[in-house]
């Protein structure tokens, strides 16, 4: 039996609606416990992204 899990590809796995854990891709370049700022840049600016495609369009003068 092969209880082997697979890495995933992404810098993060979504846990629920708001939360997200990161992968070993998301690691700094000097230390395992620290996460480099890209991709959580990158997750930043699509919570941004996600937050105002949710907000009503204001109609133009």
């Amino acid at each position: 039996m092969n209880t082997s899990t697979a890495t995933p590809d992404s810098y993060y796995e979504r846990i629920d609606e708001h939360r997200y854990k990161p992968t070993a891709h998301a690691g700094g370049a000097w230390s395992a416990d620290e996460q480099h700022f890209s991709p959580l840049g990158g997750l930043i600016v699509h919570a941004v992204d996600r937050h105002l495609a949710g907000r009503p369009v204001p109609a133009c003068p």
